[in-house]
């Protein structure tokens, strides 16, 4: 009887043993949690994985020194245990991504590890779309330029009229220029002379940028490029105290009912700097110096502009 009773023991001990030694921590599954159905670029995406282990472990997200890729990793890993058995347990860890490109985007296996084993996720691929429709985006007017004029008298006449309309014009300005100097109330030259500020010191800080463009790094000069136009926005429309991303900006921008070029030159100049800053995107030198004078003369055109009247044309 007593050997019966110890060979009873030895062998649930056997299998206990090798029930441990069988087991392995392992990824039980991987998934994406989304809020809606169409994912935006700046939407963030939340990833969910599931690892089984023994208790004793701790499993952390180990983030690519690279980063993400197409994507930016936003705020801390949740981890959630739950015990399966005397010796097992399943964590659930939650991470949220943001994507800053639009199109099919993969996103690489994440890697964890409780400093000894290591596991990896498996690979996933996330549709993200642009902000606007690709309607929006096409060209929906196509006129063909006049024929130049056969009669010999038409052409001078029409000369005549823009050199006369381009005389009317200067003299208009030259007289507006007078008048407000002279008539207008001291207290709208001085509100007028704040909003050119705004104006003067963008054109300012945007000249001296470009100065730099081969001296500085290509991600701080796009960083700084971008806070410099997010900068004025904020002070000629009035987004007092609000840290914005680029589609919160356009967004406000809308609303404003800002015109629409100046909505679209801040949306290139904004998604050409966030895929430098966060896709690390290597940037073509001509391209960014051509949206940098493209920048400083749409701010130019709109020195001395009222911007409550410019929303009304």
């Amino acid at each position: 009887m007593v050997k019966l009773f110890r060979l009873i023991i030895i062998s649930w001990l056997s299998v206990s043993l090798f029930s441990a030694m069988a087991f392995a921590a392992e990824i039980v599954s991987a998934r994406i949690i989304k809020s809606k159905e169409k994912i935006l670029i700046g939407d963030p995406v939340k990833m969910e994985i599931t690892i089984r282990h023994f208790q004793n472990e701790d499993y952390k997200l180990k983030l690519d020194p690279k980063g993400l890729g197409f994507f930016e990793f936003r705020g801390e890993a949740v981890v959630e245990r739950q015990n399966i058995d005397a010796s097992r347990v399943e964590s659930k860890i939650s991470i949220e991504i943001v994507p800053f490109s639009t199109g099919k985007l993969p996103i690489a296996p994440l890697l964890f590890s409780n400093g000894r084993d290591e596991l990896l996720s498996t690979p996933f691929e996330v549709e993200v779309s642009a902000v606007t429709s690709p309607e929006e985006r096409t060209i929906k007017d196509v006129r063909l330029m006049p024929q130049a004029p056969s009669d010999k008298w038409l052409q001078p006449a029409v000369l005549t009229m823009l050199l006369a309309s381009s005389f009317i014009y200067l003299f208009l300005r030259t007289a507006d220029r007078f008048g407000r100097q002279f008539f207008v109330p001291k207290q709208t030259l001085k509100e007028v002379a704040i909003v050119s500020n705004f104006e003067d010191e963008a054109i300012k800080r945007l000249k001296k940028l470009l100065a730099e463009i081969s001296k500085l790094d290509n991600k701080v000069f796009h960083i700084e490029f971008a806070q410099i136009v997010t900068n004025y926005l904020i002070k000629r429309y009035g987004f007092i105290n609000q840290e914005l991303t680029t589609v919160e900006m356009m967004l406000l921008l809308e609303k404003r009912k800002v015109p629409v070029l100046v909505c679209a030159t801040v949306a290139e100049v904004l998604d050409w700097c966030d895929l430098v800053k966060f896709a690390q995107h290597k940037p073509d030198v001509a391209r960014t110096d051509l949206l940098v004078r493209k920048t400083i003369d749409l701010i130019t055109a709109l020195n001395f502009k009222d911007p409550e009247k410019e929303r009304l044309q």
